[in-house]
């Protein structure tokens, strides 16, 4: 787990240095016929405006290192290492780091015609992997 703080770590320091501001960058891990698994590590911080978006498909993310607060029209979350989130498509959300700066996460994506709903961040062979820094 250390190795993946450390990647949020290098992100965040290198857009420090840079003097851009936050942003997420989702990595694509694996993908298949109506599904995909990224590597979402976002370097915004509380400076950052939170902004509204929208779930384009059903998804299933795992917070793997950072926090960040999470809104929707059900409610709201302080996510952190070990959160599972749940976005359904259409729904609108935002996300805000008023707390600290950058998150790391797994995010799976899938369309309506994924019958049957599987972890494929947990099962598929191309993620049992040694986790290598990230670069924003």
């Amino acid at each position: 787990m250390a190795e993946i703080a450390i990647a949020l770590q290098t992100a965040l320091e290198r857009r420090r240095a840079l003097g851009t501001p936050g942003r997420a960058n989702a990595r694509v891990l694996a993908q298949g016929d109506g599904w995909s698994v990224a590597d979402v590590v976002c370097t915004s911080g509380p400076q950052d405006t939170p902004f509204e978006e929208e779930h384009s498909h059903y998804s299933i993310a795992i917070v793997l290192a950072g926090s960040f607060q999470y809104r929707s029209a059900t409610g709201r979350a302080l996510m952190t290492p070990g959160s599972v989130l749940l976005g359904n498509p259409g729904r609108c959300y935002e996300c805000g780091h008023e707390h600290a700066e950058g998150d790391r996460c797994d995010s799976e994506d899938m369309t309506a015609k994924v019958e049957s709903v599987h972890l494929v961040t947990l099962t598929h062979p191309a993620l049992s992997r040694k986790w290598e820094p990230y670069t924003a």
